[in-house]
């Protein structure tokens, strides 16, 4: 029987642009099998197929955006054992129509991002501080929007919308952001000098992907928001090379260098609880969370991504070892889920691979805290009186100045130094 596919629940991933198109109309296709790569905010995803089938119509084109309910693939089922699964997917589809009041209706069919919708949470339309006379009584914003006003800590209610019926766009964040910060009140500004920079000789413009504008929007964000403090350190890492050469050994498979410093990071931080913490939403209180789910930076083709592995604190050095060569695997094939990219509550930038010393990574939001890892290196220290060659871990902790203070931070350090130089702690 012919079956309309439905975009499934990505958690709180909206308007997501279709990247790549897997099938073509007549393919036969697996459970499993890829349908189509859709990109977020912040990493792409494939949606692959839950039965077994014949592709017989194909719903949406490369560039378009679409959400949760939305078809995109019509099947010829062969396998109807997941047709309840799948019903179940599909009864939780977008109407055609959503009532609004007795005169108005909205089309559903349009994109989730230009609906006019009005606030439903009463601190969207509070005034905070007055920087700005404009402000509107009425919101009228779609999902993402709303996320992006979060992540700037825009009030909307300050914001004149440029859509039809002053709906508020994206563009009207950029523009209203870029007004704040080149105001009066401070030097910094988002826009660039508006150079002809083909006066001088050839040149070729890349726009960047939704992917990356979101990467630089974020970081910007994080950068502007957060005063970032960076310490710098060197560990000792003989006993770890040594350790993992007798893991290797013992295990007869390859153990990450990076298993091991995220195993002694993990529990450091069960006796630093603050730079395990976020800073609430209001700024009056902080949440010092009693997991540790660890975000690796992983460098793709495509970008920079940061899954997380789960409850790392709980994991030997083989199963971190594990999980990060399969985040990895899956960050570069774009099969990462919504899932394993929120939640983390510490991040490790790891340059490990590539020479330099230090560097300055900038903090995750809404994480308090950033390790930065570069390749070790040779040294020689005195032991009674005798030089004698030793390797050294160079590492750059960023952190929230407004939650940890520098003391914090170094015993932070000399913990991790400690637990590194200790073969005990690597028994969990």
């Amino acid at each position: 029987m012919k079956k309309v596919i439905n975009i499934p629940d990505l958690g709180d991933a909206d308007n997501l642009e279709v990247i790549e198109i897997c099938v073509n109309e007549g393919d036969e296709v697996n459970i499993d099998d890829p349908l189509i790569v859709l990109e977020s905010e912040k990493a792409a995803m494939e949606i692959p197929a839950s039965s077994k089938g014949k592709i017989t119509s194909i719903i949406v084109s490369n560039g378009d955006e679409v959400s949760k309910g939305m078809p995109f693939i019509e099947m010829e089922l062969e396998d109807l054992s997941n047709l309840s699964e799948i019903e179940e997917i599909q009864s939780n589809e977008i109407p055609a129509t959503i009532q609004v009041d007795e005169k108005k209706e909205i089309n559903l069919n349009q994109n989730e991002s230009d609906l006019g919708t009005f606030s439903d949470n009463e601190e969207d339309n509070k005034l905070s501080a007055d920087f700005s006379s404009k402000k509107n009584t009425k919101i009228y914003a779609g999902p993402a929007v709303r996320k992006l006003a979060r992540e700037f800590g825009i009030d909307l209610s300050k914001v004149v919308g440029t859509g039809p019926k002053n709906r508020i766009l994206k563009s009207d964040l950029h523009q209203f952001n870029k007004e704040i910060l080149t105001s009066k009140t401070t030097n910094l500004r988002l826009d660039q000098p508006d150079i002809d920079f083909s006066s001088f000789g050839p040149v070729t413009y890349n726009k960047f992907s939704k992917f990356e504008s979101t990467s630089l929007n974020n970081l910007l964000g994080s950068w502007n928001n957060i005063p970032h403090v960076t310490q710098h350190s060197e560990i000792e890492f003989d006993l770890v090379s040594k350790l993992r050469r007798t893991f290797e050994e013992n295990l007869d498979k390859k153990i990450s260098p990076l298993a091991f410093i995220v195993y002694a990071v993990t529990t450091a931080l069960n006796d630093f609880p603050l730079l395990n913490s976020s800073i609430s939403k209001g700024l009056d209180g902080y949440y010092e969370k009693k997991f540790i789910n660890m975000g690796i930076a992983v460098d793709t083709d495509y970008g920079l991504v940061v899954p997380n592995i789960k409850s790392a604190s709980e994991l030997s050095v083989e199963q971190i070892s594990d999980e990060i060569r399969s985040l990895a695997d899956k960050a570069q094939k774009r099969r990462l889920g919504p899932d394993q990219l929120k939640g983390g509550t510490f991040t490790i930038s790891s340059l490990g691979g590539f020479k330099g010393k230090f560097f300055t990574p900038i903090i995750n939001l809404p994480e308090v805290a950033i390790l930065g890892v570069s390749k070790t290196f040779k040294s020689v220290k005195m032991i009674d009186e005798h030089p004698q060659e030793t390797e050294i871990l160079p590492v750059s902790l960023s952190y929230d100045h407004r939650i940890i203070n520098g003391v914090y931070a170094v015993k932070f350090l000399n913990k991790l130094d400690d637990i590194m130089t200790s073969i005990s702690t690597f028994e969990r």
